[in-house]
């Protein structure tokens, strides 16, 4: 199990937090598993601690002051790649609604046509 594993089964577990909060949370680490696996379980762990106490501002900054020069590539080059990933998704889904479109509309082409025939 990865560290965000771990904190998320945590997270999941825990009776200290209202449900929003804890939902909330799991989020974070959900959508930034890829930050918090390459900063490793000691960063991610004050991360969490700073949260804890209410400061997120301060918890963002430990992060942002952890990050060694060979992270900060890691964490961009995994963006770009799910960005370039995100990008062939989307032109995907254009070009299946395009083709939807195009169907319906040679459908209501003939149906317009049988009408006048």
């Amino acid at each position: 199990m990865t560290v965000v594993d771990h904190i998320v089964l945590a997270l999941q577990s825990s009776d200290q937090l209202d449900a929003d909060k804890r939902y909330a949370l799991i989020d974070i680490f959900v959508s930034n598993r890829e930050l918090f696996e390459t900063l490793g379980a000691e960063a991610t762990r004050a991360f969490t601690q700073a949260l804890a106490a209410g400061d997120a501002d301060a918890a963002w900054r430990r992060i942002a002051d952890s990050l060694s020069q060979e992270q900060l590539v890691r964490l961009l080059q995994a963006t770009q790649d799910e960005m370039a990933d995100t990008a062939k998704r989307a032109a995907a889904a254009r070009a299946q609604l395009q083709a939807l479109v195009d169907t319906v509309g040679a459908y209501a082409f003939k149906l317009a046509l049988g009408a006048l025939l």
